[in-house]
């Protein structure tokens, strides 16, 4: 009855993704062997893995002084993940959140920004976040296929990270030649209607060093659909005019690490090679292009990571070097727009390249009892040397304010004049201290703290002088966990930390452009303090119930203005909720269950609008208030399959965003909530062979996303689509 009651509750439970307690502390493998299925492992290790992102040192789930999740590669896999936004929406705190054309997350009752830049991604230990604008790649772009564990930590840890952890992290531990069994290939096609995707991974073990390379392309002719835009533009009934969304969009991405033997063991060698092309959406300025529009950015990225222990000391160095070639042609306004002012439309194009340059040192010291002190210090440069290409049809710096139409392409100014030549600096010293059991063997405190501190100089090009100015942020983040173990199968925790996120450069330098405006003298750090109160419970070895409570106290969101569309901080406000999550896993006869359920509560407090052309609201806009979410595993070797579940509640606008009768006519009072699902199926007829079909919407669910502000439209989830798979590990 014991194992019936909890393949029960399995059932019921959500994807494998908040499964977040899934399956680390792998035995380990004697080299050559066959990797390790999931099947052959132990329930507790499944339920309660090792994670290390959140205070990097190992920590089990129900031990860490923070809320987090982890997901392995076969779950991955058997869901049919294809991005990192595709496991955060399987996940507690997070929904999906649109920006033009850019598929966010949006966390715990706020909807992200096109920059998506408060989340902190980590592949190996490495930033791996936008240089120019600080975005965490969530979308296709940043692939789930070289991920042998995903760790996510929800919630502020700029103690050990600094900026942009603001939601948390996201860590992506890659896979070795061993998992791999020591070589190998595994490749897997994806195809749809809409959507097509191939990827491989092969690993060679030698005896001088182990080596992994992978690749993956992805396109997809996205969810292009007949709506409105913003440019009150009628068809010959006078109703609002429909257009194309224009929503095509491609990736890859070549992966190469290099793990050194004998005298270099330690040392770890990755290069990354990513590319991403994309369409507009609606049109940048809320115009729908008339003509064919790109947006693209490729990045290459070197990372050397060296880490050795010797008894009670483990040390850590890492360098990062990075280049992002940034490249655009923007359809900025039709032809014929504005009443005919501009009678051939307007275009920006741009050609740019962004330098970087990271480093780490950190120490860990083992103390008696079980204690232990970790300290480190950062840097991180960019250096901005110029446009190779940079022009319009139309003078889009006017000091007149005329902004006419050109006869032809001219040159403009350097797209980050600012800081041209001139690198932008940022440092950071962080430490912590965990207690081990110097507090009794049932308690254990974390304490830590991180000092950052960003410099540069900048020219002022609005001044008619042009003087050089210096400008600086720093912050000093703090963070405390208790965890206090009752019972054996008790975990309680009291958490608080403090998070920010600076002005990345896009937002403090970008000039002579219509794509972005910068604000160097006026904008504050965002900033976020939070307080939590969580349980982990195990009820049954094969159960997980983990409960959590929070308190948010967020500073000075920075957006472009409504009206204006000047960049500014727009609000603070002050949110509290809950998330509870049961996650399980359990074995009848030859069928293996594991899954897990989820809800999301949070509601609006208190509210400060800093811009003048927001309202203010009493109840919690702009993201829903309540998310469901759930999923189920089974397998029985050959013959497997996955289904999910996902429900958002209402999302409720200001009354700001209400203030056009037209476009009042396009789109309801708030956001109605909906519901959406998902399956796979898959059949092994051979060791090596897997083949199955993934279907995603299947309700066929237009379900909207907000689009914040007062425009004519809304978002909508992607449509249904069923894809093929096949993969093969050769």
């Amino acid at each position: 009855m014991q194992r019936l009651g909890a393949a029960l509750l399995v059932a019921c439970a959500a994807p494998a993704a908040a499964w977040a307690g899934g399956q680390e502390s792998l035995p380990e493998q004697p080299t050559g062997a066959a990797p390790i299925e999931v099947s052959q492992l132990e329930l507790d290790s499944l339920l309660d893995l090792e994670v290390s992102a959140a205070t990097k040192q190992p920590v089990k789930i129900a031990d860490l002084p923070s809320t987090a999740s982890a997901v392995m590669r076969e779950q991955v896999l058997d869901y049919g993940w294809q991005s990192i936004n595709d496991l955060l929406f399987a996940l507690p705190g997070f929904a999906p959140s649109q920006s033009f054309e850019r598929r966010v997350a949006g966390f715990r009752g706020e909807s992200e920004r096109w920059n998506s830049n408060r989340l902190l991604l980590s592949i190996d230990g490495m930033p791996h976040n936008n240089i120019e604008t600080g975005a965490a790649f969530t979308w296709e772009s940043a692939p789930l296929f070289l991920a042998r564990k995903v760790e996510v930590v929800r919630g502020p840890a700029s103690a050990v990270y600094g900026s942009n952890a603001m939601h948390g992290v996201i860590a992506v531990d890659t896979v070795s030649a061993a998992d791999l069994g020591d070589g190998g290939i595994e490749a897997r096609l994806t195809a749809g209607t809409r959507t097509q995707t191939v990827d491989a991974v092969g690993a060679q073990a030698g005896s001088w060093a182990d080596a992994v390379v992978g690749f993956n392309a992805h396109r997809t002719d996205g969810d292009e659909y007949f709506g409105t835009d913003d440019s009150h533009r009628t068809d010959d009934e006078g109703a609002p005019a429909l257009f194309k969304v224009q929503d095509e969009r491609s990736s890859s991405y070549l992966w190469l690490k290099v793990e050194p033997r004998a005298a270099a063991r330690g040392l770890e060698i990755s290069i990354h090679r990513q590319t991403e092309q994309s369409e507009t959406g609606h049109g940048w300025m809320g115009w729908s292009p008339d003509a064919q529009e790109y947006v693209r950015d490729q990045r290459s990225t070197v990372d050397l990571l060296y880490r050795h222990a010797a008894r009670r000391v483990k040390l850590e160095g890492a360098a990062q070097y990075q280049r992002e070639d940034y490249q655009s042609d923007i359809r900025l306004y039709p032809a014929r727009a504005l009443d005919g002012f501009y009678p051939q439309g307007v275009t920006e194009a741009l050609e740019t390249t962004f330098h970087s340059v990271f480093g780490r040192g950190q120490v860990e010291l083992g103390l008696p009892r079980g204690a232990s002190a970790l300290g480190g210090v950062e840097y991180g440069g960019v250096l901005y040397l110029g446009d190779d290409t940079h022009y319009a049809n139309a003078k889009l710096v006017d000091p007149d304010g005329v902004y006419p139409q050109l006869d032809d392409y001219e040159p403009l100014g350097d797209v980050y004049e600012p800081i041209l030549h001139r690198p932008v600096h940022r440092v950071g010293v962080y430490a912590q201290a965990v207690s081990g059991a110097l507090l009794g063997e049932r308690a254990e405190l974390t304490l830590g703290a991180r000092y950052d501190e960003l410099f540069y100089r900048y020219v002022d090009v609005a001044s008619d002088a042009r003087p050089v100015l210096s400008g600086s942020y720093e912050q000093v983040s703090p963070r405390a966990g208790l965890v206090v173990r009752p019972a054996d199968t008790v975990r309680l925790k009291l958490m608080a930390g403090h998070a920010f996120r600076t002005p990345t450069i896009v937002e403090l330098f970008a000039s002579n452009s219509w794509t972005a405006t910068s604000n160097p003298s006026a904008l504050r750090p965002e900033t976020m303090t939070t307080y939590e109160a969580a349980v982990d419970w195990a009820p049954a070895p094969p159960v997980r119930v983990r409960a959590n409570a929070f308190y948010i106290d967020y500073r000075h969101a920075i957006d472009y203005g409504e009206q204006d569309g000047l960049l500014r901080n727009i609000f603070s406000n002050r949110r509290a909720g809950g998330e509870l999550e049961i996650l399980g896993q359990s074995k009848i006869g030859r069928v293996s269950l594991d899954g897990s359920a989820s809800y999301s509560y949070v509601r609006l407090l208190d509210e400060k609008v800093l811009d003048p052309e927001l309202s203010e609201s009493k109840n919690l806009v702009w993201a829903p208030s309540h998310v469901g979410k759930a999923g189920v595993r089974a397998s029985t070797g050959r013959l497997g399959g996955t289904a999910t579940l996902f429900y958002q509640g209402k999302t409720r606008r200001r009354s700001s965003d209400r203030t056009d009768a037209m476009w009042n006519s396009l789109r309801p009072g708030d956001v109605p909530g909906w519901l959406s699902a998902g399956a796979t199926i898959f059949y092994r007829p051979h060791p090596g062979i897997k083949v199955g079909v993934n279907g995603t919407n299947l309700f066929g669910t237009e379900g909207p996303i907000i689009s914040t502000g007062a425009n004519s439209f809304d978002y909508r989830t992607p449509p249904r689509e069923i894809l093929g798979v096949v993969e093969l590990d050769l």
